[in-house]
């Protein structure tokens, strides 16, 4: 009998642990607003870049993913311009922008972790039922979301812009260094050497090379360029 309420104690204190766990779980989730929101890379045509990774680090340390397929496949439909999907779900705030990636034309290799300007952002969010853009969530209500979008510059210049359906804002611009690329930062199904994965990444046919080669662009400042969102929006 005694070992039976031994065994009942201690089934008893895990279940209290189980419920302080989850109550505590709860508490976080509730202690967070969350909005619905979208992150996406864009670069210039003239400036080709590979990400090799983009990740939005958010107010309780879990992790949004940043789209960057059209700009890794060299589709890029203007400066400025996202391509993320419909959010699924609503999101933390991010406090960080975690970005890896090469450039074609300097060949080289950037890579920073980058804090975000949260009041801003907060007070951008407060916004968002007046100025978000509507969208259309399958088997749900319309919601409202803003738009993450980074703009890869050259140079290594970062800049990050928040929009909705008729506004931008600019939150930051960010220069990063050039740096050796280390670790999985060469790899593309195989770990390969900084040439190997250059050559590997970046599909260049000779027509656009033969313009690089010419100078295209090579004076412009993309990080002071209006991207092609605020140019309509002033039409």
């Amino acid at each position: 009998m005694y070992q039976l309420n031994s065994i009942n104690k201690i089934y008893a204190a895990i279940l209290m642990l189980l419920i302080l766990a989850t109550s505590v779980k709860i508490w976080k989730y509730k202690t967070w607003k969350r909005y619905y929101y979208t992150a996406s890379f864009s670069s210039p045509a003239s400036y080709p870049v590979h990400v090799h990774n983009g990740q939005l680090i958010l107010e309780d340390g879990e992790i949004a993913y940043v789209g960057y397929n059209t700009v890794n496949d060299g589709n890029n439909f203007g400066w400025g311009y996202g391509d993320s999907n419909d959010p699924t779900r609503k999101e933390r705030l991010p406090v960080k922008l975690v970005v890896q990636y090469a450039s074609f034309r300097d060949q080289s290799f950037y890579s920073d972790t980058i804090p975000l300007p949260v009041d801003a952002i907060k007070k951008a969010f407060s916004t968002v039922n007046a100025k978000g853009i509507s969208t259309d969530l399958y088997q749900k209500p319309s919601v409202n979301r803003l738009d993450f979008v980074i703009g890869i510059a050259n140079k290594g210049n970062i800049i990050v812009w928040l929009r909705g359906e008729n506004f931008e804002e600019t939150l930051l611009k960010h220069k990063i260094a050039p740096h050796e690329p280390s670790g999985d930062e060469t790899y593309d199904e195989t770990r390969l050497t900084k040439s190997q994965y250059l050559k590997t990444v970046f599909w260049i046919d000779s027509a656009k090379l033969e313009t690089f080669k010419a100078g295209l662009d090579k004076d412009a400042s993309y990080i002071d360029t209006p991207s092609q969102f605020k140019i309509r929006l002033k039409q």
